[in-house]
């Protein structure tokens, strides 16, 4: 399993939901912290998983630690002893890898001290060692991949560091205890970014309680609008501070009331936008954890478990529901439609009331759109997927294969199955071509690599051939003569990859789903909305309705929805000049939208994962396949995660994978 999950900006909750039928899911409710939080913590020897009304769900001995992670396996990353980096088995809770810095090549060195270590996106463990005063990145046979020099200026096996992360950008920010300082580091070790912690004015005071006083600095977040988040230790405060330095926003030692902070440790932002802060060393009657609204500096949640957990509490992650948030919408788009027709109205205005009568209104608007676009030819019920090469890879196979996905034309990909026994739940992925998926292209694209690690057959399958003659779909039955519409096309190509994956003993047909970005959005989308097999699909950012404001939501482009015989219209917007033509001014022209499609998924779930092209407005047409799910009585069907750039990353990456496997995990 991918070794994974942040302490901070990222924290990751513990296992999977349960699979059952779709009547199932929809009772089952989300995670609550209606009482609480979930949190992982270590106080009194103790590591534990505290359930959101304060039971404790897990526990195990442990020694000190000063670094804490919660993998998406389920199974926690510390420290053991004072240099040695481990991964515990979440049910055995035995020790299932380790590395240790202080005899890296089995023999003892110097005295080296590891007080910071992340699980990254490739499988590797960052560290960072004191006394070498450097990062490393290791692998799980313990190799050193990559390694950082650091600076510091008053060296300590100690205090070289505390807290340490590696940033989106391949950076690293370092919490250098014994300087005071927060430095960004390059991957090359450069210097890029410093914070010196203010003394303001005071005197260093011994001591690690709420009477002592320093800068010894020991967590740093980067926050999404590119200022630093600090806890200052024995500074007892949390600062924001801005690129150029500059304090923008703070609590001090006596700014909450009723609450004194001491060593301020770890710092946290929830999904929310709330803040959470460690209060180590603060004494009976002080809270460890405190969770405030950061604008009004309100106190809305505090961990007050000083008897169970004593004065030693340096790590706690508040253990969130990556998807908690996805499926409610902003409240300015809160059960607001649009201008969109509703899918629920048949075309005599009639409304649809049950069950009974959206399995006719779907049936009319599935068969329309199939007029329109085109009907598919017959499905290919024997794909014939062939193994055209084996490889073992670190806790999986990977197979490049072929097999028929039109009915006269083959296609090459990549199917990766996991170690163990099946079935496996699957996953169709779909791009301009196979390799990006597998992790042989750009970051966070690799849907296919990182969910095989989760426990997923994958199929990573691509338009390599259409995309060099930039042609990018198919055309049935062939570029001068399509009769189907090419994204609808796309479509039923997919379908025929989910009937490969469906044919293998090691896949539950009944728990295959559909991912893609942009190009592969649209792909997931249209195949996941015309071919109900599919049990739920992500579409990361394709642009899910029509905007002829958006370049990229190009829906007219002739390999689209608008195709015509070559030769084609010049690529780009449309202009009097360039006029779209084909389908796509008919669809527009009669009223119809994509959300139509996006409603056949009902009650199968969705999740829009957004970018720049679907923003939280978009809201406005998942509005309607979110009133078509109460109908049938479903709630928690439809989600939407944002980011701000088209590209994914590992925040909207954890939410696509959490929903695979709440929606696809074990029955």
């Amino acid at each position: 399993m991918r070794l994974s999950g942040t302490l901070s900006l990222r924290s990751l909750a513990v296992g999977t939901l349960a699979f059952g039928t779709l009547m199932a899911l929809a009772a089952a409710p989300l995670a609550s912290a209606a009482d609480g939080h979930r949190v992982a913590l270590h106080g009194n020897g103790q590591l534990t998983i505290l359930a959101a009304d304060g039971t404790v769900q897990w526990q195990r001995p442990w020694g000190g630690i000063h670094d804490l992670h919660v993998l998406e396996n389920g199974n926690l990353m510390v420290q053991q002893g004072p240099a040695a980096v481990v991964e515990l088995d979440r049910q055995s809770k035995q020790v299932v890898w380790k590395y240790d810095s202080a005899r890296p090549a089995g023999e003892p060195g110097p005295r080296v001290e590891v007080h910071a270590f992340q699980p990254l996106e490739n499988g590797h463990v960052m560290i960072a060692e004191t006394t070498r005063q450097r990062l490393i990145e290791v692998d799980r046979d313990g190799r050193i991949h990559h390694q950082v020099p650091l600076r510091v200026d008053h060296p300590h096996p100690h205090t070289d560091t505390r807290l340490a992360r590696k940033l989106d950008n391949g950076h690293y920010l370092v919490c250098h205890e014994g300087d005071g300082v927060i430095r960004e580091y390059d991957a090359q070790g450069k210097i890029v970014w410093k914070y010196a912690v203010p003394m303001f004015g005071r005197e260093a005071a011994p001591g690690h309680g709420p009477e002592a006083f320093g800068n010894k600095v020991f967590s740093a977040l980067r926050l999404d609008n590119g200022n630093t988040l600090i806890g200052t230790g024995n500074g007892h405060s949390v600062l924001e501070v801005n690129p150029a330095g500059e304090i923008v926003w703070q609590v001090k030692q006596h700014d909450l009331p009723n609450i004194t902070l001491a060593w301020v440790t770890t710092v946290q932002v929830l999904s929310n936008g709330n803040r959470v802060i460690g209060n180590c060393h603060a004494g009976p009657g002080q809270p460890l954890l405190i969770e405030i609204e950061p604008k009004t500096k309100r106190v809305v949640w505090t961990l007050d478990r000083f008897d169970d957990f004593g004065n030693n509490v340096s790590n706690a992650v508040v253990l969130e529901d990556p998807l908690q948030a996805s499926f409610h919408p902003p409240a300015e788009f809160r059960d607001q439609l649009g201008d969109y027709r509703s899918p629920l109205e048949f075309p005599d205005g009639r409304r649809v009331q049950n069950a009974q009568q959206w399995q006719q209104r779907r049936q009319q608007i599935l068969t329309k759109w199939h007029d329109l676009m085109g009907h598919w030819p017959a499905p290919v019920d024997d794909p014939q997927l062939q193994i055209l090469s084996t490889s073992a890879r670190d806790g999986y196979t990977e197979h490049r294969v072929q097999f028929r996905w039109m009915p006269e034309q083959t296609t090459n990909g990549y199917l990766l199955v996991p170690d163990g026994n099946g079935p496996f739940p699957a996953v169709v992925t779909v791009y301009y071509e196979p390799e990006t998926a597998i992790g042989q292209g750009k970051p966070h694209r690799d849907f296919a690599l990182q969910l095989t690690r989760r426990g997923f057959v994958t199929l990573s399958i691509g338009t390599t051939e259409a995309t060099a003659a930039k042609t990018y779909a198919l055309f049935y039955p062939d570029l001068d003569h399509a009769t189907v519409q090419p994204l609808s096309m796309l479509g039923y190509a997919a379908s025929n990859a989910w009937q490969a994956l469906a044919n293998r003993a090691d896949v539950d047909a009944n728990r295959i789903g559909i991912v893609g970005h942009s190009f592969g959005g649209k792909w997931a989308m249209f195949a996941s909305c015309l071919c109900d097999k599919f049990a739920c699909a992500v579409w990361s950012d394709p642009g899910i309705v029509f905007d002829e404001q958006r370049p990229s939501v190009n829906y007219w482009e002739p390999y689209y929805l608008g195709y015509h015989p070559p030769p084609w219209r010049r690529r780009g917007m449309m202009t009097a000049k360039n006029p779209a033509r084909g389908l796509y001014p008919q669809l527009v022209a009669a009223g119809h939208d994509l959300h139509e499609l996006h409603a056949l998924m009902a009650p199968r779930p969705f999740l829009v994962s957004g970018g720049s092209e679907d923003p939280p407005r978009r809201w406005l047409a998942l509005n309607h396949s979110v009133e078509v799910n109460r109908v049938l009585g479903f709630e928690n069907r439809v989600a939407m995660h944002n980011r701000a750039e088209h590209s994914p990353n590992a925040q909207s990456n954890a939410v696509i994978y959490a929903f695979f496997e709440r929606f696809l995990g074990e029955r």
